[in-house]
């Protein structure tokens, strides 16, 4: 089975899919971020200098996804949004979201995280219309500005049935 957490930068995706990955040995975690980092280290040993813009980089590590080992009882997606804004990504996640859950904060929190972030900017890259579509698809939604950390990492794990 796999489930897909979506949502914008810095909401605690990444915290609750470790945490969760960590407490049970038969849940595969695939972290598009590290996925991305990995194939840039990849190129630059390659001696690849110029890495190309960003759109690329997300499209390229897509291949992480696509070989992901199905023969693992849960595959947790950590899919942030800037992953949604390549043709190429919204169409592969788009046509896969049939078990979503949203990692949300409030804007005020999500500020706060991102110390000097323009808030119009941020707007812009993790609200948008095309991000905002795959909502429709959610099943499960963890506010992580509502909870604590512990309660939103047990909400979690009862909703995938691993406890």
């Amino acid at each position: 089975m796999f489930i897909f957490l979506i949502g914008p930068s810095r909401a605690g995706k990444t915290t609750l899919s470790k945490k969760v990955a960590g407490q049970f040995p038969d849940v595969g975690l695939v972290n598009l971020d590290d996925e991305v980092n990995k194939a840039e280290r990849q190129l630059r040993e390659q001696g690849v200098t110029d890495l190309g813009a960003w759109q690329g980089r997300w499209e390229r590590s897509l291949a992480s996804f696509r070989n992901a080992d199905s023969n693992q009882k849960l595959v947790i997606f950590d899919v942030g949004a800037g992953s949604l804004q390549t043709d190429a990504a919204f169409q592969y996640f788009g046509q896969r979201l049939s078990s979503v859950v949203l990692v949300t904060a409030s804007f005020e929190t999500i500020l706060r995280r991102h110390p000097g972030r323009d808030p119009n900017e941020l707007r812009q890259t993790e609200f948008d219309a095309r991000h905002l579509s795959l909502y429709g698809k959610i099943t499960k939604i963890i506010d992580t500005s509502a909870l604590p950390e512990k309660q939103c990492t047990e909400a979690l794990t009862v909703y995938l049935g691993l406890s």
